[in-house]
Parts: structure tokens; C-alpha cells; sequence
């Protein structure tokens, strides 16, 4: 599957769950951006395992992906703010 492809499906899960901000997967199922990669991409997804799980295949070149689309003045890449 292309990183392309993985934001797509992404993105579906939030159009299906819902959104939400402030954590990775609400008590309702609603998911951030990073929950949706994440059940979209690590086989087994724990929304409240550590951010690290980020860091490797599929689910890493998604975030980082959807990172670079997000205007500097607003995340700093180098200092990896956005696992955060």
C-alpha cells in the first residue's frame, strides 16, 4: 500500500468514526489524524501505547507525509513535536 493510499484510508476513518482532537481514539471512536494512521496502518493498533509505535513503516511515512503538510510556523519536524 502507498503512503497515499494509507492517508486515504485514513482520512475514511474519520469520515466513518468521527473526529476528535486531544487524544488519539475518543470513548465515543472518534479519532485525530494520528488514530486514524494508526488504525489504519500498525496491524493490532493500542490508541493508548506509546507514541513510538509511530516510528517505523507504513504508519511513519504516513505521519511524516501528513506532517509536511502542515505549515512550519505550526510544527517543528526537527524536534519531533508532532509525537507529541
Amino acid at each position: 500500500m502507498t503512503v497515499k493510499e494509507d492517508l486515504i484510508k485514513a482520512k475514511q476513518k474519520i469520515e466513518i468514526r468521527g473526529w476528535t482532537r486531544g487524544e488519539m481514539i475518543d470513548e465515543d471512536g472518534c479519532c485525530c489524524a494520528l488514530g486514524a494512521i494508526g488504525l489504519s496502518t500498525i496491524p493490532g493498533f493500542d490508541s493508548k501505547a506509546l507514541f513510538g509505535q509511530f516510528l517505523v513503516g507504513r504508519a511513519e511515512a504516513a505521519v511524516v507525509a501528513l506532517a509536511k503538510q502542515i505549515p512550519a510556523e505550526y510544527l517543528d519536524l526537527e524536534s519531533k513535536d508532532w509525537l507529541y
